[in-house]
């Protein structure tokens, strides 16, 4: 048998090795992920640390780190993270990277990075997490920031929402570059919140009396900078008034050419898995339908004759789309 033969049998025998087992481009760093594991346990602050490290071709090339550390201080937490990047080094580069930092003892409240792991910016974090969370009650809140931005979630929210912002502010300021996702809890009744930061003071006490001047109720609503509703679902109480009750909710807010609102509404009673129903949409001021979903594209099987009679109107009034 020549060597060619030996070598494509050789290749062949590892490829088949790798489509049963399963194989990854990356490196093997399971005794580095190890050694950051044990690097970081047994540091002051630190009440648990896991490594969970993965590297095949069904998983792919992961690295997550878990670091409880719910009585820490700050300077405790930077040398933490300081660690953490002096033993790991350049090892992971090719790895998918995560870190979750537990900063309470309920072990839910977690600031979160990606491979970049600053010392003062994870630290900086965990001190307005805790503040955050002395003055929010909520089941779950994380921050996640990379180089740009941060995305602040709060799961399961009790606390009313003007008090949860000024608790933002309190906590990280009213700068730029701070998303806030806020859902409140099953029992209580109130909206899911999307808001950008800088969301000022002023801002805040503007879209709420907005909001409490509509004759509808609010589900979803996003406020993008300067503290401006971009998105709003609601849900309607009255089919009669449907078209009044819309139009009250675009003047409200103020929508408009130079205000784009994505408006969406359903009727109080109606399930959005039941169709047809009495629901639809608008793009105020802009047109950015998706013209591929199935709603977009068979209305009529989705929304009631009405409804779609509704949405037709609106649309001919408020969006730019052409004529």
């Amino acid at each position: 048998m020549s060597n060619r033969i030996c070598t494509y049998l050789a290749a062949a025998a590892i490829a088949l090795s790798c489509l049963m087992s399963g194989c990854s481009s990356a490196p093997d760093r399971a005794a580095t992920a190890n050694q950051v594991q044990q690097a970081i346990k047994g540091m002051p602050g630190v009440q648990d640390a896991t490594v969970n490290y993965t590297n095949d071709g069904e998983r792919g090339a992961t690295v997550h780190i878990y670091v409880y550390l719910p009585d820490a201080a700050a300077k405790q937490i930077e040398d933490v993270v300081a660690r953490i990047n002096s033993v790991r080094g350049d090892a992971f580069k090719a790895f998918d990277q995560t870190a979750e930092f537990a900063v309470t003892p309920s072990r839910r409240v977690l600031v979160k990075r990606a491979a970049d792991l600053d010392p003062v910016s994870v630290s900086t974090d965990a001190t307005a997490l805790r503040g955050l969370t002395a003055a929010v009650q909520a089941a779950d809140t994380t921050i996640f920031r990379n180089n740009t931005t941060a995305d602040l979630k709060l799961n399961e929210v009790t606390t009313p929402a003007d008090d949860v912002f000024a608790a933002v502010r309190t906590a990280f300021g009213d700068g730029p570059h701070l998303d806030v996702d806020m859902s409140p809890a099953a029992n209580i009744s109130a909206p899911v919140w999307k808001v950008t930061f800088p969301f000022s003071t002023a801002d805040q006490q503007r879209v709420g009396q907005q909001l409490a001047a509509l004759p509808v109720s609010v589900s979803t609503i996003t406020v993008a900078v300067p503290g401006k509703i971009v998105d709003l679902g609601v849900r309607l109480h009255n089919r009669d008034t449907a078209y009044q009750d819309l139009v009250a909710v675009v003047t409200t807010t103020g929508a408009g050419p130079t205000q784009a609102l994505d408006l969406s509404w359903q009727l109080d009673g109606d399930r959005a898995d039941q169709t047809p129903n009495f629901s639809g949409s608008v793009d105020v001021g802009a047109c950015n339908y998706t013209p591929n979903s199935m709603v977009e594209q068979h209305p009529e099987t989705y929304l009631t004759p009405d409804a779609l009679a509704l949405q037709q109107r609106l649309r001919k009034q408020y969006d730019t789309c052409p004529k």
